[in-house]
């Protein structure tokens, strides 16, 4: 069997930036198998021009007329069961050891982070 993983972040640069507010670093990952990927495809772009989303969708920037797209898109998501698995990380900024633990380098912290995800 083989597996798509997709992944994506928030904050990537958390541990560089000093003027954040924000606390915590984001990884998540979907794992699905490679034969469900076409099906997959087609059925949220199915949703996507239900709605009229164009492009990439944002989750922190959702209004009010698009808030049943992102309901029915995260029934879609339930719906698939074991056939599409998602996984999150969230690493607390103040809980990293950037010197003990990752060389003192932002950069391998991340990419370590995104490697336990």
């Amino acid at each position: 069997m083989e597996i798509d993983v997709y992944c994506d972040e928030a904050y990537p640069d958390l541990f560089s930036s000093k003027k954040t507010p924000v606390k915590y670093l984001l990884i998540g990952g979907i794992w699905l198998n490679l034969e469900n990927r076409s099906r997959f495809k087609s059925d949220i772009h199915a949703l996507r021009d239900q709605y009229q989303i164009g492009g990439e969708f944002k989750w922190n920037k959702i209004s009010r007329s698009k808030v049943i797209f992102y309901k029915n898109l995260l029934s879609w998501f339930h719906d698939q069961g074991t056939e599409l698995r998602f996984r999150c990380i969230a690493v607390d900024r103040n809980q990293v050891n950037l010197i003990k633990f990752h060389s003192n380098d932002q950069e391998l912290g991340f990419y370590k982070f995104y490697y336990q995800m």
